[in-house]
């Protein structure tokens, strides 16, 4: 005995909603990761934070918004704050996939 139809459909739908989370989350480990840094950049350089804060929230709150990795709208980076070269680092030691 199987799954109906219905059920069928069903596993199929969740499981291809939740390979598009894996798709988003994936895609923004790396940003989260350099929003972080921006964070501590502007702290560092006594910069106005609540930029680099609301573009970090902005990353963690799209999986909340959107379930489609092609629907997502990327928050903009704060262009007062400059990342360095974290990201490259990180993705050359293998400590993340690179964004595409």
């Amino acid at each position: 005995m199987g799954l109906s139809k219905a059920e069928a459909e069903q596993a199929l739908s969740a499981y291809q909603a939740e390979k598009e989370l894996e798709k988003i989350r994936a895609y923004r480990a790396p940003l989260l990761i350099e929003a972080d840094h921006l964070v501590n950049i502007a702290l560092d350089k006594g910069l106005d934070i609540k930029p680099a804060r609301d573009y970090r929230q902005a990353l963690r709150d799209i999986t909340d918004k959107e379930q489609v990795f092609a629907n997502v709208r990327w928050p903009t980076k704060p262009t007062d704050v400059q990342p360095g070269r974290i990201t490259n680092l990180l993705v050359k030691v293998g400590a993340v996939k690179p964004a595409q």
